[in-house]
């Protein structure tokens, strides 16, 4: 019997075993802890007592100092700041802003921002209760008596009727004026000489003041023990510790921490139902540190460093739970899916997390077989937005497809013949259809069996990268994202693109969210911002653009007010109802300060389920969000001056002028910002409201220099952001300092200075006025002469150009005279034709008008070329076949941005026809070149194989001809006329190298 008992035992615990090691762990919720050491810049890590003050500052007491804690950084202090060495074992603010610290051995201390002030008991204290009355007297316990801080000194106090109770433990009930005493083991309240008995069964002791209310226990013998608060009157029992567990007797209207066997619960205001928190917590001191004002985070004094309990509305799983998840989907079941990526696939019941098995992978390997395509190497590569469809089957993204899951079975589908990434998938309801966004494509899945798909890709240049995102639209149509937008109608087949280039998009950038609120509205995010749809002007506008600095991750709305916006360091609360009626922004941003413990929130790493908790995936943890435990209210940060020139700003006297020492007018301060709502990290802007009203670029430092301030009061402002217009506008500082240097930095020496140095310039302009005029007067009358000179010289060069114009007239009537002898009239006319138009141009260029300034008097190297070549063809009509004629023109020369005086090339082209080519008897070549010098120089080459200088000269000796030839002599004196009006001109001529023939060298440059 003994032994099938046994069996029957060890079975049942055999299964039981199994039954877990297949469901996995137990599973709860934890809330977020925010957690600082001494890594983070923690003196010591036992933190032995807390105080938040009305600032805001977290004072921590430690084995080795104290830490101050604004939120991001610690300042600690030690005996080298002017406390003691050793334990700091309480921690009070009195009703002046003064902080106070006590030790037990007899030790406290008072700073007021600026320094300590020591005292010394001649015993030790008792308790670690630092007691401020209504009179703001500073008392503690020692010895067994009141003792109380007089003068330098802290001295024994004597209060009627206690001369002979010995006291052990004392707290203070500011409503009432009262004190509660602990003597042995006995409670008494003592008010006005009259001392009563608390409680007469069991062990009494004081716990802590706790928002004005002291708070007591009571211990049974059997173990057992009740948390009570005293009102003034009597002892109110809140929470009884038993072996039956935790038993909330009244709720509070504040929040509580409880301890049972080790373990610790919070208690949220106002509720009868504890919640387990971390089992690792090891909890310091007494429980004063509760006395916190209303905030997001409950802090916490362990022999582990500083915690932080976030109790707004977040709770995490860690990444031990959950690891890497992407994408949270909830099954028609109620358990919720978890995909992790390149790790597995998780789904939780509510109570358990387990692993599933990873049947869907050996179905992928093998569904990729039959179709003969390579499988993956990698599996669970699962990406984003798995959906539920309407028939309860879940559908999961993943690079290798769509896996469909539903009552434990799988089912996997890609589209054939194309890249089967599904990187974000939608819902479209209206025709039973997944649609997946995918790489250079999208395709459909129908969710019925037999899951049959549609490859479809539009035809811009959208569609030759992956695609980011996809929604499907209220009204069918289905929108992707990616290096812009497209929406595609599906029963018109029709595509509508939308980007920067055809202006529906302010951005260039990727999009990488898009989302439909609860009203229809289409929101996008991307690396450049937040975007809505406009459909009136069927374009994206952008919104709030000074709020974002960083790129759009996701988009989701939480309640019929709130849209949430996450980038890479925030969570924003955008209040969209206030501001799609007014347009004002307000903007409430969550992170580490306020419970928000996801770093890099996921891109599309949002999921709201049906019970209205919304999941957040992130690089650090998987986090739910009940948004009807959210704290949405908008609290602006508190800027403070804490430092001026290494020294501290006092607490207490913070509206007096500060004095800087004599000469010292280099300043450099130091700020800080306080409170829970503000961004990842804080911002500043000052400015001096004596000398300007514009604010500062936003920066992160917390130290400002300023430099070589004038002497007198200075009104600096400093004030701090978070997301809100509203919050920035009050959390603005003051402080003044007088700065007393040199007269010449002083405000009235700068008016002194201005009236002396106005006087001394009207001398000066008057005199510089009156030489000005006798100078303008000579010029006037040098002007006069060298107009007189220039019109002279221009006249002159008229004169020597029109000497040329009968030569040149005769030389090509000559050719045209030659065609009608041969009686060629269509060619003559053609000439004829030439003639007259060469004619016009050279008389329009040659005409000098009076009004105009010789810079004018130019024509285009285009214009010059042409007239060339008008006149080399009119040659070459009359003799023909006796040379030939190259242009070349260098490549990177612009004729049209060159000018020069008309018809100076164009002597030396008639020279080497005249008297280079036509008197030999072979066909010659004439080869004129343009090119420019790197400095803008112009340089012509007129080159002739003809019989050369000599021989021309030669010839024309023996054989005078007609006419006098005076077109080169005339080129040379127009040449100097033309330098001396600002040309720079040199022309060289010289027999060729090779053979026979000139090489005629015109550089035209400007001077």
């Amino acid at each position: 019997m003994v032994f099938w008992h046994t069996l029957k035992n060890t079975l049942r615990y055999i299964f039981i075993f199994l039954g877990l090691l297949s469901w996995g762990c137990t599973f709860s919720q934890d809330f977020p802890i925010i957690k600082y050491t001494t890594r983070d810049g923690l003196v010591q890590n036992q933190v032995l007592c807390l105080l938040k003050d009305s600032r805001g500052y977290l004072w921590c007491g430690t084995w080795d100092g104290v830490s101050k804690f604004n939120g991001e950084s610690f300042e600690n202090f030690t005996a080298k700041d002017g406390l003691w060495n050793g334990a700091v074992n309480g921690i009070q603010e009195d009703k002046k802003g003064n902080i106070w610290f006590l030790n037990i051995t007899g030790k406290l201390a008072c700073f007021d921002g600026k320094s300590f002030k020591k005292y010394k008991s001649a015993t030790n204290f008792q308790s670690d209760n630092i007691i401020i009355d209504n009179q703001n007297n500073i008392q503690a316990l020692g010895n067994g008596q009141l003792m109380q801080v007089i003068g330098d000194s802290i001295l024994p106090i004597t209060l009627p009727s206690l001369s002979k109770l010995k006291i052990n433990n004392a707290c203070y009930h500011s409503p009432s004026g009262s004190y509660v005493l602990q003597s042995g083991n006995k409670l008494y309240s003592y008010q006005q000489g009259r001392l009563t008995a608390l409680g007469r069964e069991g062990v009494w002791g004081i716990r802590g003041v706790i928002h004005g209310e002291v708070h007591l226990e009571q211990t049974f013998p059997n173990g057992d023990v009740k948390y009570y608060f005293w009102n003034g009157l009597l002892p109110v029992p809140y929470v009884k510790l038993g072996t039956n567990g935790i038993i909330v007797l009244k709720s509070l209207p504040y929040d509580m921490i409880l301890t049972q066997r080790e373990s610790h619960f919070y208690l949220p205001a106002n509720s009868l139902h504890p919640e387990g928190i971390d089992k690792n917590l090891l909890l310091a001191g007494n429980q004063n540190f509760l006395n916190q004002p209303p905030s997001s985070i409950l802090w916490l004094p362990t022999e582990k460093g500083l915690w932080g309990l976030a109790r707004n509305g977040f709770k995490n799983f860690s990444e031990e739970q959950v690891p890497n998840t992407w994408s949270v989907v909830e099954e028609g079941t109620g358990n919720y899916l978890f995909l992790n990526f390149r790790t597995s696939v998780q789904q939780l019941d509510g109570k358990y997390l387990r692993t599933l098995p990873r049947t869907y992978n050996k179905q992928m390997i093998q569904s990729l077989k039959r179709q003969k395509l390579p499988a993956s190497s990698l599996v669970d590569n699962w990406y984003y937005r798995a959906v539920r469809d309407k028939n309860g089957a879940c559908w999961l993204p993943e690079a290798n497809g769509l896996f469909r899951y539903m009552r434990g079975n799988w089912d996997y589908v890609r589209a054939n013949g194309k890249d089967a990434i599904a990187f974000c998938i939608a819902e479209d309801t209206k025709r039973n259809k997944i649609v997946c966004a995918s790489s250079q494509h999208f395709y459909t899945v129908e969710t019925t069996s037999p899951f049959r798909t549609d490859s479809i890709r539009g035809t811009s240049s959208f569609w030759n990268r992956l695609l980011l995102c996809t929604v499907v639209a209220p009204n069918g149509n289905y929108w992707f994202s990616g290096l812009g937008i497209e929406k595609y109608n599906p029963d018109t087949k029709q595509f509508v693109s939308y980007n920067q280039a055809n202006g529906k998009l302010p951005t260039s950038n990727s999009i990488r969210v898009l989302y439909f609120d609860w009203n229809g509205t289409l929101w996008a995010g991307g690396r450049d911002g937040l975007f809505r749809y406009n459909p009136a002007l069927d374009c994206f506008e952008q919104m709030l653009p000074r709020y974002f600095s960083q790129r759009i991750q996701l988009i989701e709305q939480i309640d019929a007010t709130h849209l949430m916006i996450a980038t890479s360091y925030n969570l924003y609360m955008l209040d969209v109802k206030k501001f799609n009626q007014t347009g004002s922004v307000v903007l409430k941003s969550f992170n580490h300060h306020n419970g928000f413990m996801g770093l890099e929130p996921g891109q599309l790493g949002s999921y709201r389920d049906t019970k209205g908790l919304v999941w957040i995936t992130s690089g650090s943890v998987l986090s739910v969000l009940d948004p009807t435990k959210l704290d949405l209210k908008v609290r602006p940060l508190r800027t403070f001056i804490t430092q001026i020139n290494q020294e501290r700003v006092s607490f207490v006297n913070d509206n007096e002028p500060i004095e800087l020492p004599f000469g010292e007018n280099n300043i450099t301060v130091r700020v800080e910002s306080i409170g829970e709502d503000k961004p990842f990290r804080s911002q500043f802007s000052y400015r001096f409201l004596d000398e300007t009203e514009k604010w500062s670029d936003w920066q992160e430092q917390t130290t400002m220099n300023f430099s070589h301030l004038a002497n007198g009061t200075h009104t600096l402002q400093v004030r701090s952001r978070t997301g809100t217009l509203e919050s920035t506008k009050s959390s603005i500082t003051t402080v003044l300092f007088i700065t007393s240097v040199y007269f010449w930095n002083s405000p009235n020496f700068y008016l002194s200075a201005s009236l002396i140095g106005f006087v001394l310039l009207l001398g000066i302009t008057f005199l510089w006025w009156r030489d000005r005029q006798n100078n303008k007067n000579l010029l006037a009358q040098q002007k006069q002469l060298e107009d007189r000179e220039r019109q002279m010289r221009l006249l002159q060069a008229q004169t020597i150009q029109s000497q040329m114009n009968p030569h040149f007239t005769s030389n090509a009537l000559s050719a045209i005279q030659r065609l009608i002898l041969k009686q060629d009239s269509e060619r003559a006319s053609d000439n004829l034709i030439k003639m007259g138009r060469l004619t016009r141009a050279y008389l329009e260029d040659s005409l000098f008008k009076e009004e105009q300034a010789f810079d004018v008097h130019r024509i285009s190297l285009s214009r010059e070329i042409g007239l060339l070549k008008m006149y080399v063809e009119l040659m070459q009509l009359q003799y023909e076949n006796r040379f030939e004629f190259i242009l070349d023109i260098q490549g990177s020369l612009n004729t049209d941005n060159h000018r020069l005086p008309p018809f100076l090339i164009q002597p030396f082209v008639e020279n080497a026809i005249v008297h280079g080519l036509l008197n030999q008897t072979e066909k010659g070549t004439l080869h004129v070149q343009f090119l420019s010098l790197p400095d803008e120089t112009l340089v012509c080459k007129v080159e002739d194989d003809g019989i050369g200088r000599e021989a021309a000269q030669e010839l024309q000796r023996n054989n005078p001809k007609e006419y006098t030839s005076v077109s080169t002599a005339l080129t040379h004196q127009r040449k100097e006329l033309l330098n001396r009006l600002g040309y720079n001109i040199q022309i060289n001529v010289e027999d060729r190298l090779i053979d026979t023939g000139t090489v005629a060298t015109i550089q035209i440059g400007y001077g």
